[in-house]
């Protein structure tokens, strides 16, 4: 059972409309459909009754819709549980760069990225230090201490 044709046959008891669903994720309706029937086959059953102009659930459909709604929060919540799709960004961020690349661009680029971590840091104690090797040896500044 794939994943992705769980989230249409949520999404299109929803709307009520194979077009739409498929829209709404991405896919023509023809693959939309084409998704749609792979479900069916893979259960054995019809989940919808399909007529020009709307779509319905069958009793099958009905009985099946909060288990694949179980299903992909489960999906959700495991991704979640290891970081998948985060939107704040954590961790350790190292560059390796030239210097002439780090003076040109890496070091304009810091003061947006460190309005961004100045609110991170709070959080969860972030450090940033910026590194400038040259030819005399390293060369170390404490941007941002922890």
């Amino acid at each position: 059972m794939n994943i992705e044709h769980l989230k249409l046959f949520v999404r299109l008891a929803t709307t009520q409309n194979i077009s739409q669903a498929g829209y709404e994720l991405g896919l023509s309706p023809a693959v939309a459909s084409l998704h749609i029937n792979k479900l069916e086959d893979g259960l054995g059953v019809r989940l919808l009754h399909r007529t020009t102009r709307k779509v319905s659930l069958t009793e099958e459909g009905l009985a099946f819709l909060p288990h694949a709604e179980d299903v992909l929060a489960s999906v959700e919540a495991a991704r979640a549980s290891v970081g998948a799709g985060k939107v704040s960004p954590s961790g350790t961020l190292r560059v390796t760069a030239p210097a002439s690349f780090g003076r040109m661009h890496l070091v304009p680029a810091l003061e947006g990225f460190l309005t961004v971590t100045r609110i991170c840091r709070l959080i969860s104690g972030f450090q940033i230090r910026l590194s400038i090797w040259s030819k005399a040896g390293l060369i170390l500044r404490s941007v941002m201490p922890s």
